[in-house]
């Protein structure tokens, strides 16, 4: 194979899709060593760009979203009708640009509609596509919007591949936490638990956390704790292997949360601890996909503070993440951060100030008619506290 590029480039495509990116790095390094040697023969400058493509990929893939963000506007500027290279840099975008912050920027990346013959032969670019948009539209509390493009992922995928093709779970994270949202447990454990081993071996960390989140909340309603644990138990390892600390970091946020339930103190407290330990491992200086570890910390802090009625560090803590909320316009989290504090001050007796928050929070909620499902789980705790 070692003069075969073209064939080898498809390889580290199919590796890096399959969140094998050691692999898919190696032996993109061997093929860019080779284009340079080769750099006169024709095709050579197709083949050198499609390499910086590729390696946006494995980049945001691999959570490194500042170094794909760089490379993959770098390289949108040298392409023209290339609609595979293109729509795949457009995905490295939206994702990179969202996970920064630039909201505007995310729907602003170009996308060049596929024939229906291009279609077929590029689902998966079209199924990430309709799934990041999904993401996108439910962090801004967009939920008709989310489930439309998760359903239209779904439909691209089963056209192109079939109802029971990996391809076809891509959009179940998106639809499940809809579903898990509008209080239809079962619903959204039906569609994760036979996507499972697709969602492991195939699905961007974002699903994956999601999925086991979802799942995870779901056993805990049904006081099967040690079902819940063994979930999040599974995911952090899937984490540690694929060196995902932000997958790491929320399964600690949710082992936090499930520990202070069962009153195990001492335990919540050992997740605080790692999660302030991951977020020095991983500082940040601009807004990027690692700025959600240090969010992850806080929100821990958040329920640390509930737990031993420490309502005035409560208090700042959920001000400081409802003003970075506000920068990234992530409505739904502004909702549920205001919820919170509207809690939190009615437990310390500032009845004035609950009543703004919530007044606060049933504004941002109202546009898309929802309410938070956490703040009513933590409202059932509190009371039966």
């Amino acid at each position: 194979m070692r003069g075969q590029v073209k064939l080898r480039l498809a390889i580290a495509w199919g590796m890096t899709l399959a969140m094998r990116a050691d692999e898919a790095q190696a032996m993109l390094e061997q093929v860019e060593h080779d284009a340079r040697e080769a750099n006169s023969r024709p095709g050579a400058c197709r083949r050198s760009l499609e390499c910086q493509v590729l390696r946006s990929v494995i980049l945001a893939l691999s959570d490194d979203t500042i170094a794909a963000l760089t490379l993959s506007e770098e390289c949108i500027k040298r392409l023209s009708t290339d609609p595979w290279n293109t729509n795949v840099l457009s995905n490295v975008l939206r994702f990179t640009r969202w996970k920064a912050g630039d909201v505007d920027g995310v729907y602003a990346a170009p996308w060049i509609p596929y024939s229906l013959e291009q279609d077929r032969r590029n689902v998966f670019s079209s199924v990430y596509h309709h799934y990041l948009l999904g993401m996108i539209e439910l962090d801004q509390s967009r939920f008709d919007l989310a489930e439309r493009d998760a359903r239209r992922g779904n439909a691209s995928s089963r056209g192109a591949c079939g109802p029971h093709s990996s391809a076809a779970g891509f959009s179940a994270p998106v639809l499940a936490e809809l579903l898990y949202e509008r209080g239809h447990f079962d619903e959204a454990e039906s569609l994760l638990v036979e996507r499972m081993p697709t969602i492991d071996a195939l699905v961007i960390l974002e699903g994956v956390r999601r999925s086991y989140v979802v799942l995870a909340r779901i056993a805990a309603s049904r006081s099967d704790i040690e079902q819940a644990y063994a979930l999040l138990a599974h995911a952090e390892a899937l984490g540690y292997h694929r060196k995902w600390d932000r997958l790491v970091s929320g399964i600690l946020l949710e082992r936090t949360r499930l520990n202070l339930v069962e009153g195990r103190f001492a335990e919540a407290s050992a997740c605080v601890v790692r999660l302030e330990r991951l977020a020095a491992l991983n500082p940040v200086t601009v807004r990027c996909a690692h700025s959600e570890i240090h969010r992850d910390r806080d929100l821990a802090r958040v329920e640390l503070a509930f737990a031993h009625n420490r309502w005035a560090e409560a208090v700042v803590l959920l001000e400081g993440l409802y003003r970075d909320a506000q920068t990234v316009r992530s409505s739904r989290l502004m909702m549920q951060l205001k919820s919170a504090l509207a809690i939190t001050l009615m437990a310390s007796n500032d009845a004035d100030g609950a009543l703004l928050a919530l007044r606060a929070a049933l504004d941002i909620a109202a546009p898309s008619r929802s309410v938070p499902l956490d703040t009513r789980r933590r409202t059932r705790y509190r009371t039966s506290a």
